[in-house]
């Protein structure tokens, strides 16, 4: 009789634990907050051109993570065709280079920075071009405003915002009283030493002022002047006259117009003056000086 022989088969389990990384949580944050939209003192009434400046902010967004950032008006209320501070001063805060696209919330034409962190965490920078439009009628001072920037996050792509709490971008400027006077002519008619009264003249001085600003103006004597006596001259020989302003100060009400609507000027060559030199054009130049 043969022995039985059992056969003991050990099955032994092998299990394998793979361990992987937790996904980046979908997130943002600011990393560099908005800086001032500084124009400073560069603006100028009468310069014509616009004014420009920029400012820049950055954040860091972790995980497969949609971003925006977006702005309110400002004090105005309103987004387009400009934000408007008191005075009104005219101003625009833009998302590009060429400044034709209005940093907002999406509505009323604006758009955002948005955009998408694809993986691992990341900062990403931003610039904003601010535009202040020259030729505008302001008072001199000191002007602010205030936007507020938003940043949301939302994981990609979809599903409710989360918005941090907002964080405040100051405007400011300052604008510096000027005056200027427009270029003007003074003719007189023919004169004639033999006449027995005296050759009047007349003409308008134009000085413009920004808005509110006091000023007194006055004329010089001219090139040719001989103490106080104004003079012209032609080829050595020289002809008395005078010149004097109607108004010698004004405050004005707006840059747009001249103060009083103009300065009249009153002239007159007087009568009986001995000039040896044969008849020509006698000339001088005289300048308005303007104080403010």
């Amino acid at each position: 009789m043969h022995p039985m022989h059992r056969s003991i088969i050990l099955l032994i389990a092998v299990a394998m634990f793979v361990v992987t990384a937790p996904a980046a949580v979908a997130q943002c944050s600011w990393n560099t907050l908005p800086g001032v939209v500084d124009f400073a003192t560069s603006y100028s009434v009468f310069g014509g051109g616009a004014t420009t400046t920029t400012t820049s902010g950055a954040i860091t967004c972790s995980g497969f993570t949609q971003f925006q950032v977006t702005a309110t008006t400002g004090s105005g209320g309103v987004y387009s065709p400009y934000r408007i501070i008191a005075a009104p001063i005219n101003y625009n805060v833009y998302t590009n280079a060429g400044m034709t696209t209005i940093w907002g919330d999406g509505t009323a034409g604006t758009t955002t920075y948005t955009g998408v962190n694809f993986a691992g965490t990341n900062t990403l920078a931003g610039t904003a071009y601010a535009f202040m439009p020259g030729g505008q009628d302001i008072a001199p001072g000191a002007y602010t405003d205030t936007l507020t920037a938003v940043l949301g996050y939302r994981p990609c792509c979809g599903g409710a915002w989360t918005n941090l709490p907002g964080q405040l971008v100051r405007v400011r400027m300052t604008i510096l009283a000027e005056c200027r006077a427009d270029t003007f002519t003074l003719t007189f008619p023919t004169y004639s030493p033999l006449s027995v009264a005296a050759l009047p003249g007349s003409s308008t001085v134009r000085v413009y002022c920004t808005k509110t600003t006091p000023a007194t103006f006055a004329l010089d004597n001219g090139a040719n002047a001989s103490g106080v006596q104004k003079r012209m001259l032609n080829a050595g020989n020289f002809l008395n006259y005078t010149a004097t302003l109607a108004s010698g100060s004004g405050t004005s009400t707006t840059s747009l117009a001249p103060i009083g609507s103009g300065i009249a000027l009153n002239a007159s060559i007087p009568a009986g003056q001995d000039i040896p030199a044969a008849a020509g054009s006698y000339l001088d130049t005289l300048q308005v000086v303007v104080n403010y």
